[in-house]
C-alpha cells in the first residue's frame, strides 16, 4: 500500500487522501464543510441560515426556466425583475 496516498495523523485523527472519497451510506459532519470547485447535489436542505455564491457569482435555483423561488421573509431583488405572472407577498 502506498503510505502517501490515505494518512490519518496520529495526534488529531485529522485524514487525508489523495484519491476520490466514495461514500455509500450516509454521513455525518458535526463542524464547517468547506467545499473548493463546483458542487452538485440532488438535495439540499438546510435547518439554518444559508448563504449561497457569498464571493460573488450567481446562484441558479431550478432550471433557466419555471424555477420557484420560496421565501418566508422579504426577498430582496436587486436587479431588474421580469415577472411574467402575478406574484403575491413582498419583493423588494
Amino acid at each position: 500500500m502506498d503510505t502517501n496516498k490515505f494518512t490519518v495523523a496520529d495526534t488529531s485523527g485529522n485524514v487525508a487522501t489523495a484519491g476520490t472519497l466514495a461514500v455509500t451510506g450516509a454521513s455525518t459532519l458535526s463542524s464547517t464543510l468547506d467545499v473548493t470547485g463546483d458542487t452538485s447535489v440532488s438535495t439540499f436542505d438546510s435547518s439554518g441560515a444559508t448563504s449561497l455564491a457569498t464571493g460573488g457569482g450567481n446562484t441558479t435555483v431550478g432550471a433557466t426556466t419555471g424555477a420557484t423561488i420560496s421565501a418566508a421573509g422579504i426577498l430582496n431583488v436587486n436587479n431588474v425583475t421580469d415577472a411574467t405572472s402575478t406574484t403575491n407577498g413582498s419583493i423588494q
